[in-house]
C-alpha cells in the first residue's frame, strides 16, 4: 500500500484475542490503526480520531455496533467514515438494521480477511479531501468531498464461502 492510501482505521472488537491480529494484520498493510473494546469507547474514539475506516463487530457491550453507526452517521463529522461491520448474525432482520444504520459493507464471521485487505486497498483516505472542501457547500455523501468508493453499488454483504466436503 502506497503512502497515498494510507488509511486511519478503527477496530471495534470487544474480544482482544480477535482484534489485535486483525489490526496487526491491517497495520502491517501501511494503516494506522487503533482498537476500541466497546462501543462507548469506539464512539469517543471516532469523535476525536476521525478515522477513515471502522471495522465494527456488531455484539458489542455499552453500545452495540448498529447504535455506534446510527451515532457516528448523525455526528456532524468533517467527512463520512466507511463503516464495515463484521458479525456472525446473516438473517435478513439484521443486514437490514446494518443498512438502516448506516454500514457500508458486511461481512460475516469467519470473515474472509483477503475480502477485508482487498476493500480497505481500494479506497483512499478521505480526510485530506474532505478538510479541503468541507464547508464549500458540497454535500459529505456525494460532493467531491465525500469518500471515494470502490466501483459498486450501495450496501455490499461478504459472506464466508462454503466448503464442500
Amino acid at each position: 500500500m502506497s503512502q497515498r492510501n494510507r488509511l486511519s482505521v478503527l477496530v471495534v472488537e470487544d474480544r482482544l484475542e480477535e482484534a489485535f491480529p486483525l489490526a496487526a494484520l491491517l497495520s502491517a498493510d501501511g494503516n494506522d490503526v487503533r482498537i476500541a473494546a466497546d462501543g462507548q469507547a469506539a464512539l469517543s474514539k471516532v469523535l476525536t480520531q476521525l478515522p477513515d475506516v471502522l471495522v465494527l463487530d456488531l455484539g458489542l457491550p455499552k453500545l452495540d455496533g448498529l447504535e455506534v453507526a446510527a451515532a457516528v452517521r448523525r455526528v456532524g463529522l468533517p467527512w463520512r467514515p466507511w463503516i464495515v461491520a463484521v458479525s456472525g448474525h446473516d438473517e435478513q432482520w439484521v443486514l437490514d438494521k446494518a443498512i438502516a444504520a448506516g454500514i457500508d459493507a458486511y461481512f460475516v464471521k469467519p470473515v474472509a480477511l483477503g475480502e477485508l485487505r482487498a476493500l480497505l486497498g481500494s479506497l483512499s483516505p478521505v480526510r485530506d479531501t474532505a478538510t479541503k472542501e468541507h464547508g464549500k457547500g458540497e454535500s459529505r455523501e456525494g460532493g467531491t468531498g465525500s469518500r471515494r468508493r470502490p466501483s459498486r453499488s450501495g450496501f455490499r454483504l461478504y459472506q464466508p464461502a462454503v466448503h464442500a466436503n
